[in-house]
Protein backbone atom coordinates (compact mmCIF):
# COMPACT_ATOMS: atom_id res chain seq x y z
CA UNK A 1 0.00 0.00 0.00
CA UNK A 2 1.65 3.22 -0.89
CA UNK A 3 2.14 5.42 2.14
CA UNK A 4 0.55 9.36 1.26
CA UNK A 5 2.62 12.19 2.59
CA UNK A 6 1.56 14.18 5.46
CA UNK A 7 -0.06 17.88 4.15
CA UNK A 8 -0.79 20.45 6.38
CA UNK A 9 -4.81 20.74 7.00
CA UNK A 10 -5.16 23.35 4.88
CA UNK A 11 -4.01 21.44 1.81
CA UNK A 12 -6.76 18.36 3.02
CA UNK A 13 -9.25 21.20 2.97
CA UNK A 14 -8.88 21.91 -0.66
CA UNK A 15 -6.53 24.96 -0.79
CA UNK A 16 -3.28 25.28 -2.96
CA UNK A 17 0.35 24.83 -1.35
CA UNK A 18 1.72 27.70 -1.44
CA UNK A 19 4.28 28.09 -4.38
CA UNK A 20 7.34 29.93 -5.07
CA UNK A 21 7.81 33.34 -6.36
CA UNK A 22 8.21 33.85 -9.92
CA UNK A 23 11.29 35.30 -10.91
CA UNK A 24 10.20 37.88 -12.62
CA UNK A 25 8.04 39.06 -9.16
CA UNK A 26 9.93 41.18 -6.49
CA UNK A 27 9.65 38.97 -2.90
CA UNK A 28 7.53 41.17 -1.00
CA UNK A 29 7.33 39.30 2.45
CA UNK A 30 10.07 37.58 4.32
CA UNK A 31 10.58 33.73 5.02
CA UNK A 32 8.66 32.82 7.40
CA UNK A 33 10.65 31.79 10.70
CA UNK A 34 9.44 28.96 12.70
CA UNK A 35 9.04 28.63 16.72
CA UNK A 36 11.08 25.47 17.72
CA UNK A 37 8.40 24.89 20.57
CA UNK A 38 5.92 24.73 18.17
CA UNK A 39 7.38 21.96 16.53
CA UNK A 40 6.37 18.76 17.65
CA UNK A 41 8.34 15.44 18.61
CA UNK A 42 6.10 12.84 19.64
CA UNK A 43 6.25 11.01 15.88
CA UNK A 44 4.84 11.63 12.40
CA UNK A 45 1.55 13.01 12.59
CA UNK A 46 -1.05 10.51 10.61
CA UNK A 47 -1.33 10.51 7.20
CA UNK A 48 -4.14 13.19 5.33
CA UNK A 49 -6.05 11.56 2.26
CA UNK A 50 -6.35 14.62 -0.26
CA UNK A 51 -8.92 14.67 -2.80
CA UNK A 52 -8.61 14.57 -6.41
CA UNK A 53 -8.97 17.82 -6.79
CA UNK A 54 -7.23 19.74 -4.64
CA UNK A 55 -4.56 17.71 -5.91
CA UNK A 56 -4.71 18.73 -9.33
CA UNK A 57 -5.26 22.25 -8.18
CA UNK A 58 -2.09 21.65 -6.11
CA UNK A 59 -0.49 20.38 -9.22
CA UNK A 60 -1.83 23.25 -11.22
CA UNK A 61 1.30 25.47 -12.77
CA UNK A 62 1.38 28.96 -12.02
CA UNK A 63 0.82 31.41 -15.16
CA UNK A 64 1.21 34.79 -16.08
CA UNK A 65 -0.09 36.87 -18.42
CA UNK A 66 -3.36 34.11 -19.05
CA UNK A 67 -6.50 35.60 -20.78
CA UNK A 68 -9.00 37.27 -19.36
CA UNK A 69 -12.07 35.04 -18.38
CA UNK A 70 -15.79 35.73 -19.89
CA UNK A 71 -16.74 38.01 -17.10
CA UNK A 72 -13.58 40.12 -17.35
CA UNK A 73 -14.21 40.51 -21.34
CA UNK A 74 -17.71 41.78 -20.34
CA UNK A 75 -16.23 44.49 -18.23
CA UNK A 76 -13.37 45.66 -20.64
CA UNK A 77 -14.44 49.00 -21.84
CA UNK A 78 -15.69 48.85 -25.76
CA UNK A 79 -13.16 50.47 -28.97
CA UNK A 80 -14.10 54.33 -29.39
CA UNK A 81 -14.46 55.25 -32.70
CA UNK A 82 -12.81 57.30 -33.97
CA UNK A 83 -14.54 60.41 -35.37
CA UNK A 84 -13.60 60.78 -39.29
CA UNK A 85 -12.62 64.27 -40.59
CA UNK A 86 -14.39 65.67 -43.79
CA UNK A 87 -13.75 68.57 -45.95
CA UNK A 88 -16.50 70.49 -46.66
CA UNK A 89 -17.38 73.04 -49.53
CA UNK A 90 -19.81 74.73 -48.88
CA UNK A 91 -21.95 78.06 -50.09
CA UNK A 92 -24.76 79.20 -48.82
CA UNK A 93 -25.16 77.36 -45.44
CA UNK A 94 -28.53 79.06 -43.70
CA UNK A 95 -28.52 80.48 -40.25
CA UNK A 96 -31.53 82.40 -38.51
CA UNK A 97 -31.31 85.26 -36.55
CA UNK A 98 -33.95 87.38 -34.97
CA UNK A 99 -34.38 90.00 -37.02
CA UNK A 100 -34.42 92.58 -34.09
CA UNK A 101 -30.62 91.92 -34.30
CA UNK A 102 -29.99 93.07 -37.56
CA UNK A 103 -31.57 96.48 -37.55
CA UNK A 104 -29.55 99.74 -37.46
CA UNK A 105 -29.29 101.99 -34.28
CA UNK A 106 -30.50 100.54 -31.17
CA UNK A 107 -33.42 99.39 -29.49
CA UNK A 108 -32.78 101.93 -26.23
CA UNK A 109 -34.04 104.65 -28.67
CA UNK A 110 -37.35 103.96 -27.85
CA UNK A 111 -36.78 104.77 -23.97
CA UNK A 112 -35.49 108.26 -24.78
CA UNK A 113 -35.74 111.12 -27.12
CA UNK A 114 -33.14 112.76 -25.23
CA UNK A 115 -29.56 112.57 -26.49
CA UNK A 116 -27.46 112.75 -23.58
CA UNK A 117 -30.06 110.13 -21.93
CA UNK A 118 -29.55 108.13 -24.86
CA UNK A 119 -26.18 108.27 -24.59
CA UNK A 120 -25.56 107.03 -20.67
CA UNK A 121 -27.89 104.12 -21.88
CA UNK A 122 -25.78 103.44 -24.74
CA UNK A 123 -22.47 103.29 -22.51
CA UNK A 124 -24.24 100.87 -19.60
CA UNK A 125 -24.89 98.60 -22.56
CA UNK A 126 -21.63 98.64 -23.97
CA UNK A 127 -20.28 97.89 -20.60
CA UNK A 128 -22.53 94.59 -20.16
CA UNK A 129 -22.81 93.70 -23.53
CA UNK A 130 -20.99 90.02 -23.74
CA UNK A 131 -19.62 90.93 -28.01
CA UNK A 132 -18.27 94.65 -26.75
CA UNK A 133 -16.59 92.66 -23.59
CA UNK A 134 -15.50 89.71 -26.09
CA UNK A 135 -13.89 92.54 -28.44
CA UNK A 136 -12.03 94.06 -25.50
CA UNK A 137 -10.55 90.68 -24.67
CA UNK A 138 -12.41 90.77 -21.30
CA UNK A 139 -14.30 87.26 -21.94
CA UNK A 140 -12.86 83.99 -20.45
CA UNK A 141 -13.93 81.65 -23.27
CA UNK A 142 -12.97 83.34 -26.43
CA UNK A 143 -10.12 85.98 -27.23
CA UNK A 144 -10.02 89.02 -28.66
CA UNK A 145 -7.65 87.49 -31.99
CA UNK A 146 -9.81 84.92 -32.46
CA UNK A 147 -13.00 87.28 -33.53
CA UNK A 148 -13.11 89.20 -36.91
CA UNK A 149 -13.13 92.79 -37.59
CA UNK A 150 -13.30 95.19 -40.72
CA UNK A 151 -15.92 92.31 -42.71
CA UNK A 152 -19.04 92.80 -43.94
CA UNK A 153 -21.64 91.21 -40.71
CA UNK A 154 -18.60 91.07 -38.45
CA UNK A 155 -21.02 91.85 -35.26
CA UNK A 156 -23.22 89.19 -36.60
CA UNK A 157 -20.11 86.43 -36.81
CA UNK A 158 -18.69 87.71 -33.43
CA UNK A 159 -22.33 87.72 -31.38
CA UNK A 160 -22.41 84.17 -32.30
CA UNK A 161 -18.99 83.20 -30.24
CA UNK A 162 -19.78 85.86 -27.24
CA UNK A 163 -23.44 85.54 -26.68
CA UNK A 164 -23.31 82.02 -25.36
CA UNK A 165 -26.56 80.60 -23.42
CA UNK A 166 -26.37 80.18 -19.81
CA UNK A 167 -26.70 76.00 -20.50
CA UNK A 168 -24.69 76.51 -23.44
CA UNK A 169 -25.62 74.38 -26.68
CA UNK A 170 -25.12 70.84 -28.60
CA UNK A 171 -21.85 71.73 -28.91
CA UNK A 172 -20.64 74.53 -27.02
CA UNK A 173 -20.45 75.41 -23.52
CA UNK A 174 -21.84 78.71 -21.22
CA UNK A 175 -18.78 80.14 -21.84
CA UNK A 176 -18.00 79.97 -25.59
CA UNK A 177 -20.72 80.54 -28.22
CA UNK A 178 -20.60 78.49 -32.00
CA UNK A 179 -21.46 79.21 -35.42
CA UNK A 180 -24.39 77.03 -36.20
CA UNK A 181 -25.92 76.55 -39.46
CA UNK A 182 -28.06 74.74 -41.54
CA UNK A 183 -27.39 73.05 -45.18
CA UNK A 184 -30.78 73.93 -46.27
CA UNK A 185 -33.21 76.68 -44.54
CA UNK A 186 -36.05 74.18 -44.08
CA UNK A 187 -33.75 72.64 -41.38
CA UNK A 188 -32.64 75.91 -39.90
CA UNK A 189 -36.13 76.71 -39.79
CA UNK A 190 -37.16 73.07 -37.71
CA UNK A 191 -34.58 73.95 -35.78
CA UNK A 192 -35.31 77.79 -34.53
CA UNK A 193 -39.02 76.66 -34.39
CA UNK A 194 -38.76 73.71 -32.18
CA UNK A 195 -36.57 75.69 -29.96
CA UNK A 196 -38.99 78.73 -29.33
CA UNK A 197 -42.04 76.58 -28.99
CA UNK A 198 -40.20 74.81 -26.19
CA UNK A 199 -39.61 78.36 -24.71
CA UNK A 200 -43.01 78.89 -25.49
CA UNK A 201 -44.37 76.07 -23.90
CA UNK A 202 -42.17 75.98 -20.74
CA UNK A 203 -43.65 79.17 -19.01
CA UNK A 204 -46.80 78.05 -21.05
CA UNK A 205 -47.64 80.62 -23.27
CA UNK A 206 -51.35 80.06 -24.78
CA UNK A 207 -51.53 82.43 -27.34
CA UNK A 208 -49.90 82.46 -31.18
CA UNK A 209 -46.71 84.52 -31.53
CA UNK A 210 -45.16 85.96 -34.16
CA UNK A 211 -41.61 86.52 -35.26
CA UNK A 212 -39.14 87.36 -37.66
CA UNK A 213 -35.91 85.86 -38.15
CA UNK A 214 -33.25 86.89 -40.92
CA UNK A 215 -31.88 83.92 -42.81
CA UNK A 216 -27.86 84.84 -42.87
CA UNK A 217 -25.76 82.82 -45.81
CA UNK A 218 -22.46 81.82 -45.71
CA UNK A 219 -19.83 79.86 -46.67
CA UNK A 220 -17.83 76.83 -45.58
CA UNK A 221 -14.42 75.73 -46.87
CA UNK A 222 -12.39 74.03 -44.03
CA UNK A 223 -12.33 70.08 -42.60
CA UNK A 224 -15.02 69.13 -39.87
CA UNK A 225 -15.28 66.27 -37.48
CA UNK A 226 -17.85 64.17 -38.89
CA UNK A 227 -20.79 62.31 -37.12
CA UNK A 228 -23.23 61.45 -39.50
CA UNK A 229 -21.31 57.77 -39.82
CA UNK A 230 -19.08 55.85 -37.99
CA UNK A 231 -16.25 53.80 -37.88
CA UNK A 232 -14.67 51.25 -35.33
CA UNK A 233 -11.37 49.92 -35.66
CA UNK A 234 -11.64 50.86 -39.96
CA UNK A 235 -15.08 48.31 -39.92
CA UNK A 236 -17.80 50.54 -40.94
CA UNK A 237 -20.72 50.57 -38.20
CA UNK A 238 -23.48 50.24 -40.52
CA UNK A 239 -22.10 49.53 -43.92
CA UNK A 240 -25.73 48.90 -45.39
CA UNK A 241 -27.39 51.72 -44.48
CA UNK A 242 -29.62 52.90 -46.80
CA UNK A 243 -30.54 56.57 -47.17
CA UNK A 244 -32.98 57.43 -44.64
CA UNK A 245 -36.70 58.50 -46.14
CA UNK A 246 -37.90 62.12 -46.69
CA UNK A 247 -39.89 62.81 -43.42
CA UNK A 248 -38.90 65.92 -42.02
CA UNK A 249 -39.91 65.88 -38.53
CA UNK A 250 -39.35 67.47 -35.50
CA UNK A 251 -38.98 64.92 -32.34
CA UNK A 252 -40.46 66.53 -29.57
CA UNK A 253 -44.10 67.93 -28.48
CA UNK A 254 -43.70 70.29 -31.36
CA UNK A 255 -43.25 69.27 -35.10
CA UNK A 256 -42.39 70.66 -38.54
CA UNK A 257 -44.26 69.30 -41.25
CA UNK A 258 -43.07 70.18 -44.57
CA UNK A 259 -45.24 70.21 -47.77
CA UNK A 260 -42.83 71.22 -50.35
CA UNK A 261 -41.04 68.64 -52.11
CA UNK A 262 -38.00 68.05 -50.89
CA UNK A 263 -35.62 64.87 -50.09
CA UNK A 264 -34.42 65.81 -46.45
CA UNK A 265 -31.30 65.34 -48.07
CA UNK A 266 -28.33 68.02 -48.44
CA UNK A 267 -28.21 69.53 -51.73
CA UNK A 268 -25.48 71.49 -51.62
CA UNK A 269 -22.55 69.70 -53.33
CA UNK A 270 -19.74 70.39 -51.19
CA UNK A 271 -20.39 67.93 -48.84
CA UNK A 272 -19.96 64.16 -49.42
CA UNK A 273 -23.70 62.60 -49.59
CA UNK A 274 -23.53 60.02 -46.51
CA UNK A 275 -26.27 58.28 -44.60
CA UNK A 276 -27.73 60.18 -42.19
CA UNK A 277 -29.35 58.98 -39.12
CA UNK A 278 -29.62 59.75 -35.14
CA UNK A 279 -30.77 56.03 -34.30
CA UNK A 280 -27.75 54.08 -31.80
CA UNK A 281 -28.52 51.18 -34.16
CA UNK A 282 -27.11 53.14 -37.26
CA UNK A 283 -24.89 55.36 -36.08
CA UNK A 284 -22.21 54.83 -33.08
CA UNK A 285 -22.57 59.10 -32.14
CA UNK A 286 -26.02 58.86 -31.18
CA UNK A 287 -24.86 59.72 -27.86
CA UNK A 288 -24.24 63.28 -28.84
CA UNK A 289 -27.07 63.57 -30.43
CA UNK A 290 -30.40 62.87 -28.39
CA UNK A 291 -33.22 64.94 -28.16
CA UNK A 292 -34.22 65.19 -24.45
CA UNK A 293 -33.87 66.22 -22.13
CA UNK A 294 -32.86 70.29 -22.70
CA UNK A 295 -29.96 70.71 -21.13
CA UNK A 296 -29.01 67.42 -19.63
CA UNK A 297 -28.60 65.90 -23.05
CA UNK A 298 -26.00 68.34 -23.94
CA UNK A 299 -23.33 66.94 -21.41
CA UNK A 300 -21.77 65.15 -23.43
CA UNK A 301 -21.67 66.50 -26.92
CA UNK A 302 -20.27 69.30 -24.74
CA UNK A 303 -17.34 67.08 -24.07
CA UNK A 304 -16.96 66.33 -27.16
CA UNK A 305 -16.70 69.73 -27.92
CA UNK A 306 -14.08 70.72 -25.11
CA UNK A 307 -11.98 67.74 -26.22
CA UNK A 308 -12.25 68.68 -30.01
CA UNK A 309 -11.33 72.10 -29.30
CA UNK A 310 -8.16 71.64 -27.69
CA UNK A 311 -6.88 69.49 -30.59
CA UNK A 312 -7.81 72.52 -32.87
CA UNK A 313 -10.62 71.25 -34.58
CA UNK A 314 -12.77 73.71 -37.12
CA UNK A 315 -15.96 71.94 -35.95
CA UNK A 316 -18.73 69.24 -36.43
CA UNK A 317 -21.17 68.29 -39.24
CA UNK A 318 -24.03 66.08 -37.73
CA UNK A 319 -27.35 64.78 -38.48
CA UNK A 320 -30.35 67.67 -37.58
CA UNK A 321 -31.84 66.45 -33.97
CA UNK A 322 -34.94 68.17 -35.07
CA UNK A 323 -35.89 67.55 -38.90
CA UNK A 324 -34.73 64.00 -40.30
CA UNK A 325 -32.89 63.86 -43.05
CA UNK A 326 -31.47 67.32 -42.46
CA UNK A 327 -27.56 68.21 -42.24
CA UNK A 328 -26.18 70.70 -39.11
CA UNK A 329 -22.95 71.73 -38.62
CA UNK A 330 -21.23 73.93 -36.10
CA UNK A 331 -18.44 75.75 -36.56
CA UNK A 332 -15.63 76.76 -33.96
CA UNK A 333 -13.55 79.81 -35.21
CA UNK A 334 -14.75 82.69 -36.38
CA UNK A 335 -12.83 83.56 -38.74
CA UNK A 336 -13.89 80.53 -40.89
CA UNK A 337 -17.48 81.95 -41.61
CA UNK A 338 -16.84 83.20 -44.84
CA UNK A 339 -18.44 85.72 -47.11
CA UNK A 340 -21.67 86.52 -44.77
CA UNK A 341 -24.76 88.09 -46.04
CA UNK A 342 -28.02 88.67 -45.35
CA UNK A 343 -30.69 86.92 -47.07
CA UNK A 344 -34.59 86.28 -47.10
CA UNK A 345 -36.78 87.36 -43.31
CA UNK A 346 -39.00 85.00 -42.41
CA UNK A 347 -42.54 85.17 -40.31
CA UNK A 348 -42.81 82.58 -38.00
CA UNK A 349 -46.40 81.95 -36.72
CA UNK A 350 -45.56 79.88 -33.76
CA UNK A 351 -48.77 78.06 -31.34
CA UNK A 352 -47.23 76.19 -28.95
CA UNK A 353 -48.59 72.56 -28.39
CA UNK A 354 -49.37 72.45 -31.64
CA UNK A 355 -47.63 70.63 -34.94
CA UNK A 356 -45.56 73.38 -36.89
CA UNK A 357 -46.25 73.52 -40.09
CA UNK A 358 -44.39 75.10 -43.33
CA UNK A 359 -47.57 77.22 -43.92
CA UNK A 360 -46.99 79.05 -41.10
CA UNK A 361 -44.02 80.76 -42.25
CA UNK A 362 -43.78 83.01 -45.09
CA UNK A 363 -41.23 85.48 -46.41
CA UNK A 364 -41.64 89.45 -45.65
CA UNK A 365 -40.25 92.12 -46.98
CA UNK A 366 -37.39 93.55 -45.24
CA UNK A 367 -37.86 97.56 -44.85
CA UNK A 368 -35.38 100.31 -46.09
CA UNK A 369 -33.22 101.16 -43.49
Amino acid sequence: MPTLEALPPSIAQGDAPPTEAHPNCARTTSEPQLNPASISTEGPSPPVIISTEARQRAERPLHFGTSMTAAETKRAPRPQPKIPTTDLRLKDTHRLIASRYSDTGTVLSRLSSNPDTLGKLLELDDATNDRFLGEEGLLPGIGIHELVYGIRYAHIVNAAFTHASPTGGRFNSPTRGAWYASLDRDTSIAEVAFHKLRALEEIDWPHEEISTSDDYLADITSSFHDLRTASIEGHPQNPGASTPPSAPSITASSSWVSSGDTSGQPTNPGVPDLPVSIEPRTNHFARYLRPEPIPRCYQRPQQLAERLLARKSNGVVYPSVRRLGGTCLVVFRPALVYNVRRGARLELRLQPHCTFLSSQVREVPIPNS
